[in-house]
């Protein structure tokens, strides 16, 4: 125990790395647990600066995510926005936030929903980087059921649009995404209609 809770606190002096644990609940258990019952007061100690870092973290991360949902809600929501500041919006919070579930399946949400609205919405997503920035972001969230579903809703929409959308999908290297998709949740028909649209 000793040993795993100076790793810990050497691995939580990086923000990314605090992010990372903060995913796993059984974490928050074992530290409160060492520090209220270990025999060693190092540990309880060391134990209990790890979860103040934990917290900390924590509320830092609620504070911009709601500050960056608001952007979101601005590219959706305010008229006196452009085209092109709405959707450089929603692909610069997908570039920053990779760490939040919760603002990235928003951001690819607020994509599919505005290439819904207009057809000069759905230029500017395809001239921009955004499809870029969703498939790189399905890359690195292979796992998370809910960022391939929003992904892969996206995808299927975009593809259907006409052969400069499919065209693009594929120069970002969509389709091995949707693959990947498909190999990950094979049993999640969540992500695997939209996948297989998609990739139709």
């Amino acid at each position: 125990v000793s040993s795993a809770c100076f790793a810990l606190k050497n691995y939580t002096y990086e923000e990314k790395n605090l992010r990372a644990l903060r995913r796993f609940d059984e974490v928050t258990s074992l530290l409160e647990d060492a520090s209220k019952y270990s025999a060693k007061a190092e540990i309880r100690v060391e134990a209990e600066e790890i979860r103040e870092r934990l917290r900390l973290q924590g509320e830092e991360d609620d504070m911009l995510e709601q500050i960056a949902y608001s952007s979101l809600l601005d590219a959706m929501d305010q008229p006196q926005m452009t085209v092109d500041q709405a959707v450089e919006n929603i692909r610069d919070v997908l570039k920053q936030y990779e760490w939040s579930e919760k603002l990235i399946c928003y951001g690819i949400g607020s994509v599919l929903s505005l290439s819904r609205q207009s057809p000069e919405y759905l230029t500017r997503i395809t001239q921009f980087d955004v499809l870029k920035t969703i498939v790189h972001t399905m890359y690195k969230q292979q796992a998370n059921a809910n960022i391939q579903e929003r992904g892969c809703e996206t995808l299927k929409f975009l593809a259907q649009q006409g052969n400069r959308p499919r065209t693009m999908i594929c120069d970002v290297d969509g389709s091995s995404i949707l693959i990947a998709a498909l190999r990950h949740h094979k049993d999640n028909e969540s992500v695997r209609g939209p996948a297989v649209g998609a990739l139709e």
